[in-house]
């Protein structure tokens, strides 16, 4: 983990303060979805090498989080904005319910790194108050694509026209990364495509609290899935992998 947090700025970028804005899109406590977990898990990896983090974070669902608290040395909760009047703005809509002149003003007024946890947090990333801070932005995911594959599986056709124009928005959006000084992408996949637009991006793997490797050796009889099946995109993987992946095994598997 002590290589990762290196990679992502470099030694004399926090040395001489040794302190880093972290704006997170939701409270990474409990980490218990994936976003968050890399989220949590990499605050714990900073604080081991001793690099103390300022946390902002958007709250609208999970509760203000004493164990968060503890972990940095202030975090600053900010109401997102989930009207739906937001919908019909030119951002793309998980940008714009992430905006905050309190936010602008706390990063403004330090001097330190800041890392942007996903394109969600990037409304300010190309602000003139920020233009000489050092930014990172965390790319959690190549997210036009992404919506737009829950387009694709999406059954219900207002869910199906929010997703699909929202990925058209965050294609457009994307484009503000021109402003960030380097892009710290989630897998070699993102990493080959960011990289093809912008510059200094590397592949920083995902932050969990597995250190080791700890299975029995050889190869059993199972397939275990992880994900969220409220979302239509693993709904879907996960069907297809019941319907083709076990009937090309010799052995019963399950999901």
């Amino acid at each position: 983990m002590k290589d990762q947090i290196s990679k992502i700025f470099s030694k004399n970028t926090y040395e001489t303060r040794k302190v880093v804005e972290i704006v997170s899109f939701d409270v990474p406590y409990p980490p218990n979805y994936g976003g968050v977990i890399d989220v949590y898990y990499k605050i714990r990896a900073f604080r081991k090498a001793g690099i103390r983090v300022n946390l902002h974070c958007f709250e609208y669902g999970r509760p203000v989080s004493k164990e968060m608290e503890g972990l940095c040395e202030h975090v600053y909760y900010y109401k997102r904005h989930i009207s739906k009047a937001n919908l019909f703005r030119r951002r793309p809509y998980i940008v714009v319910t992430r905006s905050s002149e309190d936010l602008l003003s706390n990063l403004a007024r330090k001097n330190n790194p800041i890392l942007f946890e996903g394109l969600h947090t990037c409304f300010y990333l190309d602000h003139k108050k920020l233009k000489k801070k050092k930014k990172v932005v965390r790319t959690h995911n190549i997210e036009h694509d992404y919506y737009q594959n829950l387009a694709k599986v999406e059954k219900d056709i207002f869910k199906r026209y929010y997703f699909s124009n929202e990925a058209q928005k965050l294609r457009r959006f994307e484009k503000i990364l021109d402003h960030a000084d380097g892009i710290a992408a989630i897998s070699h996949h993102d990493k080959e495509y960011f990289s093809k637009t912008y510059k200094n991006v590397i592949t920083v793997s995902a932050f969990h609290p597995h250190e080791f490797v700890n299975i029995k050796p050889g190869k059993g009889n199972y397939a275990l899935y992880h994900g969220s099946l409220a979302v239509g995109e693993n709904n879907e993987a996960a069907l297809w992998l019941i319907n083709n992946a076990q009937t090309k095994q010799k052995n019963p598997s399950y999901v």
